[in-house]
């Protein structure tokens, strides 16, 4: 009897232990659970909790600089199950680089199914203890983290290439930024790249087409943990003009690539003729303009005006928003740029430089007046305001203050009076002329009359007078004032002698 208590005892003991003690393996049962833990150390963002041979039943998925991730799940069939942390679209705010796509932790735990227990009551023939053991299973183990060999990091090249001129500075696998200069007639480059790190990945490498200017190639390197290193190497093939045009004493050059202008509204690209070239342009049909993109000696690239019918060029033409207004920037034509009142010069409206006009009355110095082309191509002198920051069109009246407008007013009726004083004095002056004619006329008047008649009349009269002549000795005749004078004649003097003596007097 105290022998059966004994095993009973015993027996008793043992399920006591299987009931308290926790037992800790680095294995788990199928369908137990278990749990898993990964750092972010400096990466933010998004994270997503993977799992194989196992059901995730809940886990992190933000990661913050320095927060610890947990993740439990419940284990698959016989083998290994596994949960893995990767970020999505994450951070490094260290090195403030993309950190996506970054395995921050891997657990991984056995799955073993438990034996059943064993029976030995009965094959005990000593006759000793038969006491019956046990294979306890583990249902639920922690799991600690399994240190993963470190991925590199390296996303440096080891060399870098190019099929056509030479890079500088030569390649060094720190430096990132190159520059090759290349003739106008390359049209493409081939580049070779190679990782220093087998496990790195290269893109961006291999043949890139070409433009004429500056062409940007970027090679990039990623790690194996993710690391991004980006080299640029910059192409910059020759864009040198070949169609020159002459201009305003500018050389000015038909750009090639015309990649960097911004094309106004309206315009639609076209090709026309300069120089006996076709060259690349530009038409609007809403304003009747077709305009080329040009680069002077001093390498500023503009738009200028082209003339179809001339085939020349004929101004400078930059497309602005001025304080509301889509308005264009010409040449002012030499024949207006003479005003009275005004003086032109370089001025300055809402920050842009403009060739205008101020006025050189003091009381009107916060005026400037523009001539600018609107989007349908038609021009029209604008004034702007400084004070109110504001622009009008122009209606091509004189600007004047009150004080100028009264002066101007008693200067005009000043010079009425002179005017009409004036005209008095031509009038005086034309009546004592004409008076003066009169009394010369009627002094020049002779008239004649026979003194002593002492031969009969000839009844006779002299071509150009109206008196009738007679041929007596001696005549006499009047002037004004009333003077009489005689003339004689000898007997027998013809008649022409008499008209000549007459004549003289007359033009006395």
């Amino acid at each position: 009897m105290k022998k059966r208590l004994n095993q009973l005892s015993i027996v008793s003991i043992g399920l006591f232990l299987l009931t308290t003690l926790t037992i800790k393996a680095a294995s788990v049962a199928p369908g137990a659970t278990f749990t898993a833990t990964a750092t972010c150390g400096n990466i933010e963002g998004s994270v997503k909790v993977t799992t194989s041979n196992a059901t995730l039943i809940s886990g992190d998925n933000w990661c913050d600089r320095g927060k610890t991730l947990s993740a439990k799940a419940k284990a698959g069939s016989s083998g290994t199950a596994t949960i893995t942390f990767v970020t999505v679209d994450a951070t490094d705010v260290a090195a403030m680089k993309d950190a996506s796509g970054v395995t921050l932790g891997r657990k991984s735990v056995s799955v073993v199914k438990p034996s059943k227990p064993s029976d030995n009551t009965g094959g005990n023939t000593s006759g000793g203890d038969n006491t019956p053991s046990y294979n306890i299973p583990d249902y639920e183990t922690p799991v600690t983290n399994e240190q993963e060999e470190p991925k590199s990091s390296n996303a440096e090249l080891e060399e870098l290439s190019i099929s056509k001129g030479e890079l500088s500075p030569e390649f060094s696998s720190g430096k990132t930024n190159y520059t090759v200069m290349l003739e106008k007639d390359v049209t493409s480059l081939n580049v070779t790249a190679k990782a220093k790190d087998s496990k790195a990945t290269v893109s961006g490498d291999g043949e890139t087409a070409l433009k004429p200017g500056n062409n940007e190639i970027t090679i990039t390197v990623t790690a194996e943990d993710g690391t991004v290193k980006k080299y640029v190497i910059k192409a910059m093939v020759d864009e040198s003009p070949d169609v020159f045009v002459n201009y305003n004493g500018k050389n000015l050059g038909v750009v090639k690539n015309s990649d960097d202008a911004q094309i106004p509204a309206t315009f639609e690209k076209t090709m026309v003729s300069l120089e006996g070239k076709n060259v690349e342009a530009w038409h609007s049909n809403l304003a009747n303009l077709t305009i080329l993109y040009m680069i002077d000696d001093k390498n500023e690239k503009n738009f200028y005006l082209y003339d179809d019918t001339s085939k020349m060029v004929t101004s400078v033409y930059k497309p602005i928003a001025l304080l509301g207004r889509q308005v264009a920037i010409i040449d002012v034509p030499k024949e207006l740029q003479t005003r009275i009142g005004m003086r032109f010069q370089e001025v300055e409206v809402d920050s842009l430089k403009f060739n205008g006009w101020i006025y050189e009355e003091p009381d009107f110095e916060n005026y400037v007046l523009l001539y600018l082309m609107d989007d349908k191509g038609k021009m029209h002198y604008y004034l702007y305001e400084k004070s109110e920051n504001s622009l009008q069109l122009y209606s091509n009246q004189a600007a004047v203050t009150q004080a100028t407008y009264d002066k101007l007013n008693e200067d005009m009726k000043l010079r009425m009076i002179v005017l009409l004083a004036l005209a008095g004095t031509n009038v005086l002056t034309l009546l004592l002329l004409l008076i003066v004619s009169l009394r010369k006329r009627k002094k020049n008047r002779v008239r004649i009359e026979p003194a002593v008649k002492n031969k009969p009349s000839l009844n006779k009269k002299h071509e150009g007078y109206e008196e009738e002549i007679e041929p007596f000795d001696s005549w006499k005749y009047e002037t004004m004032p009333e003077e009489t004078h005689t003339i004689h004649m000898k007997p027998y003097d013809d008649e022409q002698h008499l008209f000549e003596e007459i004549d003289d007097l007359r033009n006395r």
